[in-house]
């Protein structure tokens, strides 16, 4: 594109989303070495979940998806590094129409995606598909051989780099002060955590799994003097901690909730005067086929089978007016790491 017709075309709104939404999906495929998601691919991309890479292989039956995961936990144990992992994964996709046919049940209307019929749905086919009752204490358990090696042993250089150049984006746009009161909703392994508390952040995290929470303690807490307040729980009980919060933060968490707008509404009341709530690299995209519902990319329905994780995609519309309906301002979009996360910020209206 001719940089001079460039600039003038990042002008107007739609097409300057549709352009961050394309820089992000091709980084997404720099960074996990998927092959063939090209930009015509991403702006054909309408009626699926995920973009459709030339190499696709699409899981048609729990027979193909129960075989996807015995592979996917092979060449886990193969020693692979999580960036050749995700370039495996990336390559499935859960044929979804194959599996509403299988459940039995057509998705309702996208009329009214706050319906509690709507919720029941999403919440039912999540279950058929993962094959066990959706439980909050299934989210996050890790294996205990990462508790006895070095970070930078656990995780590999170049996801190290990643994250840290993510989180300097992210500060320059928080510009925490000392002491600035800062909540992790779904810290999981406590990356973000470490980086904010040395900034000199008041740190609070909270997340569902104790096995994390351990990790954070012995890595952080134990071994680099790292100073947080940790509470076990689901999202809900944020409700009886006793503070406010300037900052609250979800990093790649909130499509663990069932529930958006119980925990919105919770958290409304939790933000100080003039704080601000935070969605960094959450799945949030113009471009979903649902208002939200589970996301068929082999990473998530690999999660959603194995560990029985909650792994939900949201379109922008939608998330929008989840927002509306349950207090807060319009969301400001900010775009990290070269254009290839999105970061999502709002704040309460009263």
């Amino acid at each position: 594109m001719n940089s001079t017709i460039k600039k003038l075309a990042l002008k107007i709104p739609d097409v300057k989303r549709i352009y961050e939404e394309l820089t992000f999906l091709r980084n997404l495929n720099l960074k996990t070495g998927i092959s063939g998601l090209e930009e015509d691919n991403c702006l054909k991309f309408k009626d699926n979940v995920n973009p459709p890479s030339k190499k696709m292989n699409l899981l048609k039956s729990f027979e193909d998806l129960d075989r996807f995961i015995e592979i996917c936990a092979k060449k886990g144990q193969a020693g692979l590094s999580l960036n050749e992992q995700r370039a495996f994964w990336g390559s499935y996709q859960l044929d979804h129409q194959s599996f509403i046919a299988l459940f039995g049940k057509l998705p309702p209307s996208e009329s009214d995606p706050f319906s509690e019929a709507y919720s029941s749905w999403v919440m039912s086919f999540f279950e058929f598909v993962s094959g066990k009752k959706y439980s909050f204490d299934s989210e996050g358990n890790i294996s205990n051989d990462k508790m006895d090696k070095p970070l930078a042993v656990t995780f590999d250089f170049d996801y190290r780099m990643w994250h840290m150049r993510v989180y300097t984006d992210f500060v320059k746009i928080v510009r925490p002060q000392y002491g600035t009161r800062v909540l992790e909703m779904g810290c999981g392994f406590g990356h973000l955590v470490a980086f904010m508390e040395r900034l000199g952040c008041e740190v609070t995290a909270l997340d569902a799994s104790k096995s994390m929470l351990n990790f954070i303690n012995k890595k952080y807490v134990s071994e680099q003097n790292v100073k947080v307040n940790l509470i076990h729980g689901s999202y809900y009980d944020i409700e009886d901690y006793e503070g406010y919060f300037d900052v609250i933060v979800f990093e790649s968490s909130f499509h663990h909730c069932g529930e958006p707008v119980r925990l919105l509404e919770i958290l409304r009341k939790k933000l100080s005067q003039n704080g601000r709530l935070f969605f960094l690299n959450e799945p949030i995209l113009s471009s979903y086929d649902a208002p939200w519902g589970i996301r068929y990319d082999g990473e998530s329905i690999m999660q959603i089978r194995k560990n029985g994780w909650l792994e939900l995609g949201y379109r922008l519309d939608f998330f929008e007016e989840l927002l509306s309906r349950t207090g807060f301002h319009k969301m400001k979009t900010h775009t990290l790491h070269d254009g290839g996360v999105f970061l999502f910020e709002t704040s309460s209206i009263s």
